[in-house]
């Protein structure tokens, strides 16, 4: 793909991926065929956020993140996805845009696994978790989700590893 790349080219990543990939992995490979990054070729990140089998709609309702290293091809880039995306799209810079998708989905993987100890507990104490948590999310700074099987998606139990990423890791 690099090989017929015309000079300036952008490439958006939109996978999901572990804060610094693009520095550690992406970056490298290009340069290590002989591209200039920011002017033979542009690099860019801008996480997913589709729900399978609703694609569409996600692609066209929900908020959208590009980072960029170059914040004038990220208003470009925003220019482009504005063509089918109605809903707020916010340029940043590439490992904020890696870091924000991978905090998004540790959040709900943590909201879920409450849901599901709560149900857990109450069921425990032969309680209504449904009417605990309807009475709960009463409160406007209270939304608890409603417990289930599994923590969502696939990538909700796989990306809040990525936010400890390897080099933290290693620090254990």
């Amino acid at each position: 793909m690099l090989d017929v790349c015309e000079k300036g080219a952008a490439i958006i990543i939109e996978s999901t991926i572990s804060p610094g990939t693009i520095d550690k992995y992406i970056r490298p490979v290009i340069e290590k065929r002989g591209f200039a990054i920011g002017e033979d070729i542009h690099l860019l990140h801008a996480p997913d956020r589709i729900i399978p089998g609703n694609m569409s709609y996600e692609l066209e309702y929900k908020s959208r993140t590009i980072g960029a290293d170059n914040p004038e091809l990220g208003v470009k880039v925003k220019r482009l996805y504005s063509n089918f995306c109605k809903a707020e799209i916010v340029v940043t810079d590439i490992r904020s845009a890696e870091m924000s998708k991978v905090v998004e989905n540790t959040y709900r993987d943590i909201n879920i696994a409450f849901a599901n100890e709560l149900d857990k507990i109450c069921h425990n104490d032969n309680m209504d978790v449904y009417e605990i948590i309807r009475i709960a999310n009463m409160h406007p700074r209270v939304n608890i989700m409603q417990p289930g099987l599994g923590v969502g998606g696939h990538c909700i139990s796989v990306d809040p590893w990525f936010l400890v990423g390897e080099k933290r890791l290693m620090k254990f």
